[in-house]
């Protein structure tokens, strides 16, 4: 073999190595088992995707970890939000596994309905933390007013003035103050002044990147600023922006440009399934009292 072509195999080689470690890293996004069947170079460059293959595992009676990665592969599908798999991911999201439960939420996140809303609420008390931060991540994609409540007390740390149920996790509670950056209710923007004094800063930044686009104020962590200014001000959602949910995005990695070699599964931020883009038109006024 010539020194030019034993190089040429070398780089071929080298190439194909480096797709394979990359690929078996993971470029879903999904954060699937790296462990996971059918997950091998071939099948992720070659192998259409198998829908058929995917449902069978997500409704796996005997084990979970098939079930969460059933789950997870089919909500990554272009058509992953057909009505047949959503059902699945609704009922997934009530599996007695919190791996499952997770990954059913991550799924209504991205292809359920308002019909789903209350479910995920629901979920907001569910008592593995992984399955209450996706469902507060899946209510930052779908509008229920119905939910506010649940998200409020998902705001609240432990050992703080509030009272009753609290949140421990504090990822949830920064994930659950930005879910209520859609919702235009005074009560959201107390809730969320009250989570500016949070112990931890995600929570804090979370409030204050709401509480701007709710009121179109940057007032600061400052609570008694914020307080005052609630209080002076007639209709405080005057200047309030559209929320949008963030979406995972990412740049191509090198060997992304390579043919055959899956893309990054970037999406685009949007507004949450439901949210009316303008707020409702204010009652009419009272009739005026006739005369006797």
């Amino acid at each position: 073999m010539s020194r030019e072509r034993a190089g040429g195999v070398r780089v071929l080689a080298g190439v194909l190595v480096g797709v394979a470690g990359l690929v078996l890293g993971g470029c879903s996004g999904l954060e699937l088992n790296q462990n996971a069947q059918g997950d091998g170079l071939l099948d992720m460059l070659f192998a259409p995707p198998s829908a058929e293959e995917y449902l069978t595992d997500a409704q796996d009676p005997y084990d979970a970890d098939r079930r969460y990665r059933g789950t997870l592969k089919l909500a990554s599908l272009s058509f992953g939000g057909e009505p047949v798999y959503v059902s699945l991911y609704a009922k997934n999201a009530e599996d007695d596994d919190a791996s499952v439960r997770a990954a059913a939420c991550k799924a209504l996140g991205r292809h359920g309905g308002t019909e789903h809303g209350p479910l995920l609420a629901k979920l907001l008390r569910d008592p593995d933390s992984g399955v209450r931060l996706e469902a507060a991540k899946g209510l930052q994609r779908i509008h229920t007013p119905e939910s506010i409540d649940a998200l409020l007390t998902s705001t609240r740390e432990p050992e703080s003035l509030a009272s009753g149920v609290t949140e421990e996790d504090p990822e949830v509670r920064a994930e659950a103050s930005l879910a209520l950056a859609q919702y235009r209710e005074r009560k959201v923007i107390q809730g969320l002044i009250a989570a500016l004094g949070d112990s931890r800063l995600a929570v804090n930044r979370n409030a204050l990147v709401s509480l701007r686009i709710l009121t179109g104020q940057d007032l600061g962590y400052d609570r008694g600023v914020w307080l005052e200014w609630l209080k002076d001000t007639k209709d405080p959602f005057a200047a309030a922006g559209i929320f949008q949910y963030p979406a995972y995005s990412r740049e191509k990695w090198y060997i992304e440009y390579l043919p055959l070699v899956p893309k990054p599964p970037n999406e685009s931020s949007s507004t949450p399934a439901g949210m009316p883009l303008s707020p409702p038109p204010p009652p009419p006024p009272a009739p005026a009292p006739q005369g006797l």
